[in-house]
């Protein structure tokens, strides 16, 4: 039997095998957004470095109880989904033509899509690498994603992602410590991605997160700026959370598309450490 994965908040499935291949993906997308009735304004569609139209991909977990995850403990959270949803306000301002790829909850969230294509087998080249902004939120341990379901693996770590070399230029990550410890531990992620943000302490997941990312960069502010102002309005200053931004020292100023100037994409870090550096901002402490 083949296993059907649908898009969470749209409804629209494609088999396995179907979603095995862009082009198939690409048809689901553009089905999503005639359901949509969405209006892109005349003059308003752009193409990003790599010749494609901008989009964003996001995968959440909130349903750990019950589900054998080493996160099981912790326990569910509940706002997970709307945390991420909130990045649509990207997508629905007129001015721009950014698009919605996938969005994909709980088990259907699977750590093999964020893991590197052409060094380990996974499917990263058709879905977190293949948009230009990708966001996880979910339970984090030190430099893990943790899912709901084994597909392949319960955690997908710093060492199974090579983030950039398809197409993607950003990275949300709302979750605990994925950026902890030293450049060293999280640099090689860095496959020509410009800027990965993140945390290096625990944070709260909040439902207004994305929206609150997504509100600062419409301003316009930069992805970097954007992230640690999203994290003064949603994190309590007694938590003593640290939002950290990891990338290449050119993107600093990268805006989203549509919104100002993007840098060009960098080198590996693995090709060049000296390239990049991380910001760290405490918040409201």
């Amino acid at each position: 039997m083949q296993e059907i994965r649908f898009s969470t908040h749209f409804g629209i499935g494609t088999t396995d095998a179907e979603m095995k291949g862009a082009a198939m993906k690409k048809v689901s997308i553009i089905i999503v957004f005639l359901a949509l009735t969405m209006t892109i304004l005349p003059g308003t569609t752009y193409a990003d470095n790599d010749g494609s139209n901008v989009s964003i991909g996001v995968e959440w977990v909130g349903q750990y109880d019950g589900t054998g995850s080493p996160a099981e403990q912790y326990g569910n959270l509940n706002t997970s989904d709307d945390a991420v949803a909130g990045l649509y306000d990207i997508v629905s301002d007129p001015g721009t033509s950014w698009n919605w790829d996938f969005n994909y909850g709980n088990d259907l969230a699977w750590e093999r899509d964020w893991k590197a294509t052409g060094r380990l087998g996974g499917d990263d080249s058709i879905y977190t690498d293949d948009v230009d902004l990708n966001a996880y939120c979910g339970h984090g341990f030190a430099n893990k994603f943790v899912f709901s379901t084994e597909m392949d693996d319960w955690y997908s770590t710093i060492s199974d992602i090579d983030m950039g070399d398809r197409d993607c230029e950003w990275m949300l990550t709302f979750t605990c410590n994925f950026l902890t410890g030293s450049m060293s531990t999280f640099g090689p992620a860095a496959d020509n991605v410009h800027l990965i943000c993140g945390y290096a302490t625990d944070m709260t997941v909040t439902s207004n997160a994305g929206s609150r990312f997504a509100y600062w960069a419409k301003q316009p502010y930069g992805v970097r700026v954007a992230w640690y102002k999203y994290g003064y309005d949603t994190q309590n200053g007694a938590n003593q959370n640290i939002a950290r931004i990891f990338g290449a020292k050119a993107s600093v100023n990268d805006y989203l598309w549509g919104y100002g100037s993007v840098s060009a994409d960098p080198p590996f870090y693995t090709s060049s450490p000296s390239s990049y550096t991380y910001w760290d901002y405490k918040l409201n402490w």
